[in-house]
């Protein structure tokens, strides 16, 4: 079995970027793609899309050779093993806030002994039975990346004991600012302690730092404290700022003449 580039590689040799993608189009994946994006995260936890419409996305990202993450509102371990035999190599999990929970993802993601995960064959991923068992275990075992939101400061668990169970400690920014009480933003109060918190648990047991920016500046300065798995916006927002940019260049120009 030919092995593509996982995105568990990628992290481990450089700072990655995607993009949230809460419109199912193929069409969507083919750009992201061709921009040169590392992955995407398939927002099944604040979008309309179904699973049916998750499995197109995740032929076609693989398509592409595009990695493909699917953030879900609570660990499903049913859903989760087939949205990874469709083509995920993850999943992003919200509102992490014990270690019970950041284990119980990363048992759900990985078959035995290291976890739980029930085994077919007969799935894209497998190569619909035709890769030997065998094989098929040495590369996807680990292969799927647990990544949990750490995004409230009423966490249950304190950070240290919650990060090094994850593969990817992901900073929900928006829901922590909101959670500490003061929405939009994370460099003060208790928000920021609970990201400095997190980033000392993370470089003491070299989980990948994740997190959400949406400035391309917010996104440099995270890849200089060390973060690697970095989501930039959405396919929402990039057409929102795109729309929004022509139309203001448009309206100067015309009040120009």
């Amino acid at each position: 079995m030919s092995r593509a580039i996982s995105l568990r590689d990628k992290l481990g040799s450089h700072p990655c970027f995607g993009i949230f993608i809460k419109i199912p189009r193929a069409e969507v994946i083919d750009v992201v793609a061709l921009a040169g994006y590392d992955f995407v995260v398939l927002d099944l936890e604040h979008s309309q899309i179904s699973y049916a419409e998750a499995r197109e996305v995740l032929q076609a990202a693989r398509a592409n050779g595009l990695s493909a993450i699917v953030r879900l509102p609570n660990l499903d371990a049913g859903l989760s093993n087939r949205l990874l035999e469709a083509g995920a190599e993850g999943i992003q999990v919200s509102s992490v806030d014990s270690s019970a929970t950041a284990t119980s993802i990363k048992r759900a993601l990985s078959y035995p002994p290291v976890g739980d995960r029930s085994i077919s064959l007969s799935q894209p991923a497998a190569r619909y039975g035709t890769v030997p068992v065998g094989d098929y275990l040495d590369e996807f075992t680990h292969r799927p990346l647990s990544i949990g939101q750490l995004e409230s400061v009423e966490l249950r668990d304190d950070p240290a004991a919650i990060v090094p169970n994850l593969d990817v400690a992901f900073i929900g920014t928006l829901d922590l600012s909101v959670s500490a009480g003061t929405p939009g933003s994370v460099s003060r109060g208790r928000a920021a302690e609970t990201i400095t918190q997190v980033e000392a648990a993370a470089k003491q047991s070299g989980t990948t730092l994740g997190i959400f920016a949406g400035e391309v500046a917010e996104a440099l300065g995270a890849v200089e404290r060390g973060y690697r798995y970095i989501v930039v916006g959405s396919d929402l927002g990039l057409i929102s700022a795109a729309a929004t940019q022509a139309h203001d260049k448009l309206l100067s120009i015309q009040a120009a003449r």
